[in-house]
């Protein structure tokens, strides 16, 4: 599904030049010199306050545009970028309910200051039937832990894949092995396991079943 809205505007050029440079939208031409804006599958028609198109809304206003934009760009990179280009952050990341599920946004005002929200999803890893939710320190999402802490992990993964050829792809990725292949007890028998961390100093177990 695609959407397409217009938006009543102080100046059309300026509205361009500050979505083009700091979203990377598309300036699009079309009827002779009228002036839209791309982002993705949606179109956003420009008007000029005072010198609306027709069929118009019924009290186009400059500064009343309320937006959310979804992206798979992480939100701290959004937040540099706009940093970068003198964009003032008003508020964010926090957490937001999306129309499929939780989003973490940031909202920033443009130059008739409609409010923009950028929206990601919540970042999780999955593995196998395995979800791992992510929360960056200082930013947990809620309900969460009494005291998350970074490197308190202790995790173990089991697989069916040879310790050997787990072992390889590990040293081929540069991931130190601390210990193992060593014995271990596992849920339901005796498992063969090694184990490593991850840049949080997790403690990562990864075992298979004899």
């Amino acid at each position: 599904m695609a959407l397409r809205t217009a938006w009543s505007l102080k100046s059309v050029p300026d509205t361009v030049s500050f979505y083009s440079s700091v979203l990377g939208m598309k300036e699009i031409t079309f009827k002779g010199d009228r002036k839209a804006l791309g982002f993705g599958q949606q179109k956003f028609n420009l008007h000029q306050v005072g010198k609306e198109f027709e069929p118009k809304a019924k009290r186009p206003t400059s500064g009343s545009a309320d937006l959310c934009l979804i992206t798979r760009t992480p939100l701290t990179t959004v937040a540099a970028h706009l940093q970068a280009c003198g964009v003032d952050i008003e508020e964010g990341p926090v957490e937001r309910s999306g129309a499929v599920g939780t989003i973490s946004s940031l909202y920033f005002r443009d130059p008739d200051h409609n409010l923009i929200e950028i929206s990601g999803d919540r970042k999780a890893l999955g593995f196998g039937q395995q979800k791992f939710n992510l929360h960056q320190v200082g930013k947990e999402f809620e309900p969460k832990a009494k005291r998350p802490t970074s490197g308190s992990a202790d995790l173990c993964l089991i697989t069916r894949t040879p310790l050997t050829t787990v072992a390889a792809h590990l040293q081929a990725c540069g991931v130190d092995i601390e210990e193992g292949p060593v014995e271990r007890s596992g849920a339901v028998g005796t498992i063969s396991s090694l184990y490593f961390r991850d840049p949080d100093h997790n403690l990562i177990e990864i075992s298979v079943y004899k």
